[in-house]
């Protein structure tokens, strides 16, 4: 497609060198043109690409809460619901029983807790003070899942097919109806 592309970019930019070069009057405007829809074109694939990046599982590294790396892609081959959170987060707090029932009845489904800027001993303390219990719980100290899909705000939720690809994203709260329907989402067809 991108050869497509090129050879198309190529013949336009001889044609209008062409008639900038017979028509004096015209080159100003058609040179203004030019660099415009390069501009353009080049941003469109800029941000083509980085769309295409964002709609894969994250490739960065994480640490559990005993500190041991890992990666999001250790855990293919089932859908993947990656949550983004913080204890100091109201909505994160209310939502954490939803997803804590939705990983107890969901086993075909891999959930992530990706704590956003917290030490292990603030997430542990407070899972256990809220008896939460929850597989799968990461930290992300840097923030850079938050800042490399473009979110503002918690929580927020990735959902992931099989294949690792982002089906569906959620800003918000979630309640326990709006995580059944996301869930079913990605779910792969039979």
């Amino acid at each position: 497609m991108f050869v497509v592309y090129f050879i198309a970019i190529v013949g336009v930019l001889l044609i209008a060198g062409y008639f900038a070069m017979r028509h004096l009057k015209f080159r100003v405007a058609l040179i203004s043109s030019i660099t415009f829809v390069a501009l353009a074109w080049g941003a469109i694939l800029l941000l083509q690409d980085t769309i295409q990046k964002n709609k894969l599982v994250p490739q960065l590294e994480y640490q559990t809460l005993t500190e041991e790396p890992i990666t999001l892609a250790e855990l293919r081959g089932k859908p993947l619901v990656v949550n983004l959170w913080a204890s100091w987060c109201p909505p994160c707090r209310r939502e954490m029983p939803a997803f804590m029932q939705a990983q107890q009845e969901w086993s075909s489904v891999n959930f992530v807790f990706l704590n956003q800027g917290e030490f292990s001993y603030t997430v542990e303390s407070f899972l256990q003070k809220q008896k939460l219990t929850l597989t799968n719980v990461l930290l992300d100290s840097s923030q850079s899942t938050m800042h490399q899909m473009g979110f503002g705000g918690l929580p927020a939720t990735l959902f992931y097919n099989t294949e690792g690809q982002l089906i569906y994203t959620h800003t918000g709260e979630l309640s326990e109806k709006g995580l059944g329907q996301a869930l079913l989402k990605i779910m792969p067809v039979q």
